[in-house]
């Protein structure tokens, strides 16, 4: 089993900091609900992969795209979750930011801990296993950090001015999603393009290399999970 302290995967994190504004207004309404809410929805989480195996099922899913979604919608499901527990307890005592911020990751530790050990999901290692594999997503592989500085010429040709970077990463990445190579190989590339666009932003822009390629992957996501087989072979770089 993975570590159980396992905190939301990035890709959770990044869609909640993109919906500041509904998280928000959903904490209010979680605040607003009747006893007996974080019950129901237990029941609704542990339903969640039965559910999606029908969907899967009806779809033609391959394996590897069925397990990401009850990984990355177990997660955000346990947020929610999490949310409406730290509500209740914000309503009973006052509490600083960063104590909420403690709590937060307490609760959705207790949250991982009650999902391993709930026996109605048959397939919870495999989810909780996923979750934590998600992490990697934004990790850029060891291979490219070992090559980085053979492609500072490239670099070179992307500074000049009024240059549209986002736009020739999103059509340098679909380029690589669309090609007919292996899995492996398209990872890679896309790996590859987003570390040197990465680059271009350290030069250009001055921001951390290791925050641009971890934005620029979270950017990517909707386009690459299309992929699953992909995305998968991204995180087992």
């Amino acid at each position: 089993m993975p570590d159980i302290n396992l905190l939301p995967d990035p890709i959770t994190h990044f869609q909640r900091l993109q919906k500041a504004e509904v998280v928000t207004r959903r904490m209010k309404i979680v605040g607003e609900r009747k006893a007996g809410f974080n019950l129901r929805y237990w029941h609704r989480i542990v339903r969640v992969p039965g559910k999606l195996d029908r969907i899967g099922a009806a779809r033609g899913w391959p394996p590897e795209k069925l397990l990401l979604m009850k990984a990355l919608l177990t997660s955000r499901m346990g947020a929610y979750y999490v949310d409406h527990i730290l509500q209740r307890l914000k309503q009973l005592d006052a509490m600083t930011l960063q104590e909420e911020n403690q709590n937060w990751e307490k609760l959705y530790f207790s949250f991982i801990e009650r999902y391993r050990n709930e026996e109605r999901i048959h397939d919870r290692e495999q989810i909780l296993f996923e979750m934590a594999k998600i992490h990697r997503f934004v990790n850029p592989p060891s291979r490219l950090l070992e090559n980085r500085a053979r492609h500072w010429k490239l670099v070179e040709r992307f500074l000049a001015p009024g240059f549209d970077l986002d736009a020739a990463m999103t059509a340098e990445i679909r380029h690589a999603l669309e090609s007919q190579a292996a899995p492996t190989a398209k990872a890679f590339k896309v790996c590859f393009a987003v570390g040197l666009f990465a680059d271009v932003a350290e030069r250009s822009r001055g921001v951390n290399w290791m925050m641009a390629y971890e934005n620029g992957m979270l950017g990517l996501f909707d386009m690459i999970s299309a992929q699953p087989a992909v995305m998968h072979a991204i995180m087992d770089m």
